[in-house]
């Protein structure tokens, strides 16, 4: 951290990129450096600059990171919460996929679009299915999530249980089936 700030204070360029075109930024937020991403800020990085896959810090951040303080810091400081990588993944799909409750309550209570359509069409929901995280699953569904969006291939979060189950382990298939009876209860409601 003394080296970080040694260099910051001697007016190193806080936007300045590696060879694989990260930022400073989107390198401390994904290996979860609280205090450097605190003294990077402080400099003011444009904290939305995208990497070659169109990664900003706050996606690196929910993807690779433990550390829920980055997301508060990226978010305070105007990450945007809904944007996508080249691919469509947002921030929000990945801490779901990853069952990361805390960087998805962050996301949503700072704007992410909970129903938003991304890498194939899928959303939020979808990514949790996918990941078989029950209770993130629970915890969407709370939030507000739609069970009845579709995908690309028209398919709903439901549907995405019922093919994985069908593919999966038979210890994979229990949890997916407890997934998709959750899935069927909300949507009968």
């Amino acid at each position: 951290m003394a080296v970080v700030k040694l260099l910051l204070d001697q007016g190193a360029p806080v936007n300045s990129r590696t060879r694989s075109d990260s930022t400073s930024l989107q390198l401390a937020a994904s290996q979860g450096h609280v205090a450097v991403v605190r003294a990077l800020l402080i400099k003011h990085p444009d904290v939305n600059a995208t990497d070659s896959g169109g990664r900003a810090a706050l996606w690196f951040a929910c993807s690779y990171n433990e550390k829920p303080e980055i997301i508060q810091l990226l978010l305070e400081n105007h990450a945007h919460a809904n944007a996508k990588d080249t691919n469509g993944v947002t921030a929000l799909q990945s801490s779901a996929f990853h069952g990361r409750f805390e960087f998805v309550r962050l996301l949503l209570d700072h704007g992410a679009n909970i129903d938003e359509h991304g890498y194939k069409g899928a959303t939020a929901l979808h990514w949790a299915v996918d990941g078989q995280q029950r209770n993130m699953v629970q915890f969407l569904l709370k939030r507000g999530a739609k069970t009845d969006v579709v995908d690309d291939e028209n398919r709903t979060p439901l549907s995405w249980a019922r093919d994985a189950a069908a593919k999966r382990t038979r210890w994979n298939s229990r949890k997916l089936r407890k997934i998709e009876k959750l899935l069927q209860q909300q949507a009968a409601e």
